[in-house]
């Protein structure tokens, strides 16, 4: 309600600056409500839209003391909750954020935007679960909204309920076919859960409608690659890297297909640019080993694997990389089988004595020290969880080691140097 005092003046100026706010002229708009509030400073209205464009603006203090003002002025007014509430939340104050659409949903509780700003404030707090019982508070009231069904979607992608995360997202798209980020996000839960054609197909679908957006692309060269389909997956990531030469996991990506498909020199070319850009990525320096390793490069392979376990010491990926090439290598002058057992067992710490390949490190390590019968039990304990795919190799491994044998990986072939064999126009 306008205050009593409210002058012709003062009405003349709010005017003034809503036509400003509904062109987006948000500097305007804060001049002229400003210009109402010197001639009626109570007038709560002015305070208000003065806060939505100072918000507009991105000055969120603003906002928040307008907001404050005018709450204080009309203490009834929902919107004012509301609107403080988003301010806040975009200044990462989520407690003061969920207090105020607490109060706006006292005053209104049938508005189902105050539930789904609750939620999303819940779900940058950490809460997801929160988040998703206000979503579906919001979608109850209104179920035709995409982007309700988006971030109910994303809290659940984050919990890992990839199911009801796949429903909202096909239902984003329903209800909005040309909601790229419902695409981009389905993808990755069907890359993650290895259909990867369909992931194929909706990163296809955010390619189509943002030709210029290079995780789309990025993402579909993860898919292809997994499906093996390396010579596509790299003309992929060849696109993502053209637009954005610095997306550093697009340049490991691309690195790793090549390794994968047999061309360690062009993988290492994309590791070392990686590691240029990306300097403290752990990922960066043990993928670069790896491809120091295919090439016969041990004594590189070795000190970039201890520089990935300096960057993150308690990354059994890391420590098993390390300790693998320690107590395997043909070359004898980097293998150390004590320090392999030392990484192996902080390894196998960090995955609970569960996963394959850390105890099969561990056998290995305790076969270059000479102890077989530790080498023996731990590599039978690795066949408990292994792959199928994996237990003829470790059985193989295994005999080896009763007859006394240690474990050492083959010396790597030349590489194919025949032209062409990759795709020809990366030059990113």
């Amino acid at each position: 309600m306008a205050s009593p005092n409210l002058t012709v003046l003062a009405k003349a100026c709010f005017d003034r600056g809503l036509a400003h706010v509904r062109r987006g002229e948000w500097d305007q708009a804060v001049a002229a409500l400003t210009d109402a509030l010197r001639h009626d400073p109570e007038y709560p209205k002015a305070h208000h839209s003065r806060g939505r464009a100072a918000a507009a603006r991105r000055d969120f203090p603003a906002a928040v003391a307008d907001f404050t003002r005018a709450i204080a002025l009309a203490p009834d007014d929902p919107a004012a909750y509301n609107d403080r509430g988003i301010a806040r939340a975009s200044l990462q104050d989520h407690a003061a954020a969920i207090a105020d659409f607490d109060a706006a949903l006292r005053l209104a509780p049938e508005a189902p935007v105050t539930w789904f700003n609750r939620g999303s404030a819940h779900l940058n707090a950490g809460d997801p679960a929160r988040a998703i019982a206000d979503y579906d508070e919001a979608i109850r009231r209104d179920p035709t909204h995409a982007r309700y069904f988006f971030f109910r979607g994303a809290a659940r992608h984050k919990r890992r309920e990839f199911d009801a995360a796949l429903a909202d997202y096909t239902t984003v798209i329903q209800l909005d076919a040309s909601h790229a980020d419902a695409y981009h996000q389905r993808g990755r839960i069907r890359t993650e859960r290895r259909d990867y054609d369909g992931a194929v197909a909706d990163f296809a679908q955010v390619i189509h409608l943002r030709p210029k957006h290079a995780g789309g692309y990025r993402d579909r060269g993860l898919a292809l690659a997994a499906r093996g389909d390396h010579r596509r997956a790299l003309a992929d990531l060849n696109a993502a890297l053209r637009l954005e030469p610095t997306d550093v996991p697009a340049r490991l990506l691309r690195g790793n297909v090549h390794l994968t498909a047999g061309a360690a020199d062009r993988a290492l070319l994309d590791f070392d640019e990686a590691i240029r850009q990306a300097p403290e990525d752990a990922g960066a320096w043990s993928s670069r080993g790896r491809a120091h390793q295919a090439l016969g490069q041990y004594a590189a392979a070795a000190a970039d694997f201890r520089a990935a376990v300096d960057r993150q010491p308690d990354d059994a990926r890391c420590l098993n990389l390390l300790a693998w090439l320690l107590c395997t290598c043909p070359d004898p002058a980097v293998r150390d089988g004590a320090m392999a057992v030392e990484l192996a067992r902080r390894a196998c710490a960090l995955t609970a004595g569960t996963d394959a390949a850390t105890l099969d490190t561990l056998a290995a390590a305790h076969a270059e020290c000479g102890d077989f019968a530790a080498a023996v039990r731990h590599l039978d304990e690795a066949l408990k969880y292994a792959a199928a795919a994996v237990t003829p190799i470790l059985r193989e491994r295994l005999a080896g080691f009763r007859a006394g044998r240690p474990h050492r990986e083959p010396a790597p072939v030349e590489p194919d140097s025949r032209p062409g064999t990759m795709a020809e126009e990366e030059r990113v």
